[in-house]
Order: C-alpha cells, then structure tokens, then sequence
C-alpha cells in the first residue's frame, strides 16, 4: 500500500507486479512462459474475431472488407506483441 498527500491509501500495482516477475522470483520464467502462451492465445482469438464482429453486426460490405480484414490482423498482432513486451521488458532490465 501507498500513502498519497491526502491520506488516503492505494495500492501499488507497479511494484506487485514488478516484484513477480523479477528474475529472483523462482516462478518467473514459467510464469513468463505462461503469460506469453495467453498472449498467443488472445492474438490467436482476436485474428478471427476482429472481422468477424463486423460481420455479426452487419457492417459486412466488399469495399471494406479487406480495409477491416487488414486492420483486425495487425491489431491482433500488436496489442499481444505489446502486452508480452512489458513482461519481458521487466524480466530482461531487473538485475
């Protein structure tokens, strides 16, 4: 917990989840590996389902289809891809 100006307390996220995936944390790199197998998942999932939720909603049409198909994969590439670059960021700069 962290006391701000007012009193008031919060807790420091940050410093959690900076301590867990620290190299000394002997459950780092496996849950390293594990987060980054959710982070393919979730790319995985999004690769379908960024154009497919166009299409649930009716917003299906040949002028767009390629324009929305292309976004959805980059975004289903990058969002996972940034995601798994904090933890690994964290893991790779704690000494």
């Amino acid at each position: 917990m962290q006391q701000l100006e007012d009193g008031s307390q919060i807790k420091d996220l940050y410093s959690v989840v900076a301590a867990f995936f620290h190299p000394e944390n002997g459950l780092a790199l496996p849950a390293i590996g594990l987060y980054l197998l959710g982070q393919f998942a979730l790319g995985f999932h999004l690769w379908h389902g960024f154009s497919s939720g166009f299409q649930s909603m009716g917003m299906r049409h040949p002028r767009f289809s390629a324009v929305v198909g292309g976004l959805g994969k980059a975004f289903s590439v990058v969002v996972p891809a940034l995601f798994s670059a904090i933890v690994v960021f964290l893991y790779l700069t704690q000494a």
